[in-house]
């Protein structure tokens, strides 16, 4: 199973909130998820990135729940930045233009 999840640079906070419930629920197959961030300045091949900077770190209590979201150090995931904002659309359109850079990223077979 791959998860793939598709973000924009100006939601921080959902994809916070939504990486922080995924460490709760103790999810631990993180180099089988990619995250697709559109809306960025600059293009980026796909790479490894710390989950940490995908965070809003300074999320203290949001919401009625409570929400803290954590530094997590040592867990990484495979990240594609792309200058395209097209919503659902950005995450659909790199997975076809690009491979996931092997870490193992497990791209899908030609």
């Amino acid at each position: 199973m791959r998860a793939v999840i598709n973000s924009a640079a100006g939601y921080a906070t959902p994809r916070s909130i939504l990486l922080e419930s995924l460490v709760r629920s103790r999810f631990d197959r993180w180099d089988d998820v990619l995250v697709v961030i559109g809306g960025e300045a600059a293009e980026a091949p796909p790479a490894r990135c710390p989950l940490d900077s995908l965070l809003d770190l300074g999320i203290r209590e949001l919401g009625e729940d409570k929400w803290t979201v954590t530094s997590h150090p040592g867990v990484a995931v495979t990240c594609i930045r792309t200058k395209e904002q097209s919503f659902d659309y950005h995450g659909f359109a790199a997975l076809h233009r690009r491979r996931p850079a092997r870490k193992d990223a497990h791209a899908p077979p030609s």
